[in-house]
């Protein structure tokens, strides 16, 4: 018979899942954040994308030495609210790439959404005493 999986287990794995999407963003920021920029046609913005790159590898630097600590689900989601900031200025901003930026604000708004259920699931066991 298989081992059922408890829900500080699934917390445990969510927080390790989201540790591992912010170090692989995080990475894409910095070695990538040339072509991210030209990508979204703001060339000249590619220290900001680098500065973002290293918030998203602190975050996942964090939900991997605290997994279930829904404080960092939360930072992520602070660093979501500044991605989306980030992108709608670049779709005011002429001569941007516009259909890149809108692909970029959808994944992010998918991460914002993911990170906020993941918090309220982290902060439930936290209350639960099981973080």
């Amino acid at each position: 018979m298989a081992a059922s999986r408890t829900a500080p287990d699934a917390i445990q794995s969510t927080g390790y899942g989201l540790a591992a999407l912010s170090i692989g963003l995080g990475l894409a920021g910095l070695i990538a954040a040339k072509g991210i920029a030209r990508r979204l046609g703001v060339p000249d913005r590619s220290g900001i994308v680098r500065a973002f790159g290293v918030r998203e590898l602190a975050s996942g630097a964090g939900l991997v030495a605290r997994p279930r600590a829904s404080g960092n689900a939360w930072g992520r989601v602070a660093g979501d609210v500044l991605d989306l900031v980030a992108l709608a200025a670049v779709l005011r901003t002429p001569g941007t790439r516009k259909q890149a930026a809108w692909g970029g604000l959808a994944f992010v708004a998918s991460a914002l959404l993911a990170d906020v259920l993941a918090g309220r699931a982290m902060r439930q066991e936290e209350r639960r005493g099981r973080a």
